[in-house]
């Protein structure tokens, strides 16, 4: 039996690199209070496999559906981004990069995002979930996590 469409396919992988090339416009320029060098990927990385700080590893997690009337279902798909510092003061550093990050999500909830079939799409809103780092436990190193949910 073949499908007809794909309407309701996960595109996790496609919001992923959407983030990706959102968080690599961390330049330090304008209201950015860090520079990422477009150290940003999209899978997670160890920190003894990062190169050049601070960097930035995004990647998908669970993804549920709520299923409502009429076949329409609401997805929503858990991401987790992690924040790698090794820098002097990495504890500041790594509370501006959280900061840079987070102005980006409150400002792009509805990111776009190209589909396997080639298309544009748009997720409804992307919310943060919860946000943490190692405290200072790491010094001269710092890792920050940020918690995602993103409704597409």
């Amino acid at each position: 039996m073949a499908t007809t469409g794909r309407i309701y396919s996960s595109r996790r992988y496609a919001i992923v690199a959407a983030l990706v090339e959102l968080f690599k416009t961390i330049d330090g320029t304008g209201s950015f209070r860090t520079n990422v060098n477009r150290s940003v990927y999209p899978n997670l990385k160890y920190f003894e496999e990062v190169v050049d700080f601070p960097a930035i590893c995004v990647t998908a997690s669970y993804e549920t559906r709520t299923y409502q009337a009429g076949g329409y279902r609401d997805r929503y798909l858990d991401v987790r981004i992690m924040l790698f510092i090794n820098e002097e003061n990495p504890l500041d550093k790594c509370e501006a990069l959280m900061e840079d990050v987070e102005s980006l999500i409150e400002e792009n909830g509805r990111l776009a995002y190209v589909d396997r079939d080639g298309s544009t799409q748009y997720t409804r809103d992307i919310t943060i979930s919860s946000l943490s780092s190692d405290e200072g436990t790491l010094d001269p190193m710092s890792v920050g996590e940020i918690n995602i949910r993103v409704q597409y």
